[in-house]
């Protein structure tokens, strides 16, 4: 404590800095979770703020992937909360929490349920007139073999509807 080497989490800061150039996000929250597991912190807070953006980095793409949908943007919040889930699984897997480490924060239910509401609002966002204009493109270039194996396929779907399309 003299030298103070005990009250600074600067070896922790380097581990994830370097750490944050090679391993996947995955691994670098898995890297968290252990730190915060395995070694004494003194500031939780600042270990999380500094480095949250590496370790969601990731977390943008693979939502928008997740719901095929790649112009969606999620904010800084958003990204922190779900950075912040994904942490809070690894250490539910291990036997942990982040309610165990206060005061790092936890991701708000009602946040997060927002996240996922919003994921849900965008992928419903589209512009129906779009969509049929892309559908009629689309049914105009398909050779006659191909048109009837369409239509008989939305035929056999929509039995009885009095045919959605046509």
């Amino acid at each position: 404590m003299a030298l103070g080497l005990l009250n600074d989490d600067g070896e922790w800061h380097d581990a994830l800095n370097e750490a944050s150039t090679w391993a996947s996000r995955v691994h670098l929250r898995n890297m968290l979770c252990s730190i915060l597991m395995f070694s004494e912190i003194s500031d939780l807070v600042k270990l999380w703020e500094s480095h949250w953006v590496h370790l969601t980095d990731d977390l943008q793409h693979a939502t928008q992937y997740q719901v095929s949908n790649f112009k969606m943007q999620l904010s800084s919040a958003e990204l922190q909360n779900l950075g912040l889930l994904e942490t809070e699984r690894v250490l539910n897997r291990n036997g942990g929490s982040l309610r165990n480490f206060p005061p790092i924060p936890t991701p708000p239910v009602e946040v997060v349920a927002h996240a996922i509401n919003r994921l849900i609002m965008d992928e419903l966002d589209y512009d129906m007139s779009d969509e049929v204009s892309s559908f009629e493109s689309l049914t105009r270039v398909l050779n006659s073999y191909q048109y009837r194996v369409f239509r008989s396929a939305v035929d056999t779907q929509h039995s009885g509807e009095g045919g959605l399309f046509f």
